[in-house]
């Protein structure tokens, strides 16, 4: 499996999608109040986060930190293509930001 698209939709959130149709949001707030290490610290900056870029269909980071597809996929969630902010309006660029206000339901951490 792989990762094929990642775009910030919201502060630490991406709207992925992956290689065997998944679709979700990814949100790192969860995965970076869980996690630590000095990879990581940089993530936490909105705008360091915005910098993510796909690899070997990987999430990766300027600093080397790079999230398997497995991993991330494990951690999204699951939702309708229709929930999803259409994402062929955002220019491509890994410096690319459109906010889309979300419910809250649809940013929690997966852990209803």
């Amino acid at each position: 499996m792989k990762l094929l698209n990642a775009q910030v939709v919201a502060p630490f959130t991406l709207a992925v999608n992956f290689s065997d149709g998944t679709e979700g949001f990814f949100d790192c707030k969860c995965y970076l109040s869980s996690h630590d290490g000095p990879l990581l610290d940089e993530l936490r900056d909105s705008k360091y986060f915005g910098r993510c870029f796909i690899e070997a269909g990987a999430l990766c980071w300027p600093n080397g930190l790079a999230l398997s597809p497995e991993r991330v996929h494990a951690l999204t969630r699951d939702l309708p293509a229709a929930s999803l902010p259409d994402l062929s309006v955002i220019p491509a660029g890994p410096f690319c930001y459109q906010i889309v206000p979300l419910r809250p339901s649809e940013i929690g951490c997966g852990r209803e």
